[in-house]
C-alpha cells in the first residue's frame, strides 16, 4: 500500500509524532501500564490490547484504563517509564532521514501527546534533540492531538504561516492523521498497524510508507 507521489520539491517543514513514529516505544509503554496495573491490584491488559490506546490522548488513556485510580496510576506509570526510558531506540533509518532533511534545510520539529518530562530525556538519550529544535508536548497547546492546536503551535514556532508553506506531518496512528487534516497540513503515514488499510482508505494520506529506508530513497529522488 506504499504511496509515494510525484513531488517536485522537498517541503518547507516536516513535523513528526514521537512514539511509534520516531522511536520504537510500544513495548516499553505497554509493560509500564502492566506494571502500574499490577501495583494497583488491577488486571493487566490482554495481549496486544494496548494497541487500542497507542497514540491516543493521554488523559483518555488513563481515564479509560484506570478509572477512579487514574491519579495514582499517573504517578506510578511515570516512575516506571522514567526508570526504563534509556531503553528507547530510534526507528531503523530515521536518523539518516533526519540528517538528509537537515542538510537540505528542511525545518524539523516534534508534535506529541507525550509529556515533556518523558520526551526531553528521551530526545537527549537518543541524540535526536539535535535534529528536532521545535518540540510541542502534551498540555502545551489549548488541546492535544487530534486537535490541530499543537501542530499549529509548532508551525508558529517555526515562523511558517501554513497558507504560504508546504508542511508535512508524519505519524503512525489515526490521531496523527486527524491532526494533520485538522491543521491543513499534508499527512505522511507510516504503515504497519492492523488498521492500516482502513486508515489509508478513510484519510487518503498524501504519502504512506512502511520503512524509513524507502522514505529516504523517495526524498533523495525529489
Amino acid at each position: 500500500m506504499t504511496h509515494l507521489p510525484q513531488v517536485d520539491a522537498l517541503p518547507d517543514a516536516i513535523f513528526w509524532d514521537w512514539d511509534g513514529t520516531i522511536v520504537d516505544s510500544y513495548q516499553l509503554l505497554s509493560e509500564a501500564h502492566d506494571s502500574t496495573l499490577s501495583t494497583l491490584g488491577m488486571l493487566k491488559l490482554e495481549e496486544g490490547e494496548f494497541r487500542n490506546y497507542f497514540g491516543k490522548e493521554r488523559m483518555f488513556i488513563f481515564s479509560d484504563i484506570y478509572g477512579d485510580q487514574m491519579e495514582r496510576a499517573i504517578d506510578i506509570f511515570q516512575s516506571n517509564v522514567e526508570e526504563k526510558s534509556h531503553l528507547i531506540k530510534p526507528m531503523a533509518g530515521v536518523i539518516e532521514v533526519m540528517r538528509f532533511l537537515q542538510e537540505s534545510r528542511v525545518k524539523l520539529g516534534l508534535v506529541t501527546n507525550k509529556r515533556r518530562c518523558y520526551v526531553g530525556k528521551e530526545l537527549e538519550h537518543t541524540g535526536l534533540n539535535k535534529f528536532l529544535p521545535i518540540v510541542v508536548c502534551a498540555g502545551e497547546a489549548s488541546h492535544d492531538k487530534p486537535y490541530a492546536d499543537p501542530l499549529l503551535k509548532a508551525i508558529e514556532l517555526a515562523n511558517l504561516p501554513p497558507q504560504k508553506h508546504e508542511i508535512w506531518y508524519i505519524g503512525d496512528t489515526e490521531t496523527d492523521l486527524k491532526c494533520a487534516t485538522n491543521a491543513g497540513c499534508k499527512s505522511v503515514f507510516i504503515e504497519g498497524h492492523k488498521d492500516t488499510m482502513r486508515l489509508i482508505k478513510e484519510y487518503s494520506p498524501y504519502i504512506s510508507f512502511d520503512n524509513y529506508h524507502t522514505f529516504k530513497d523517495f526524498l533523495v529522488a525529489i
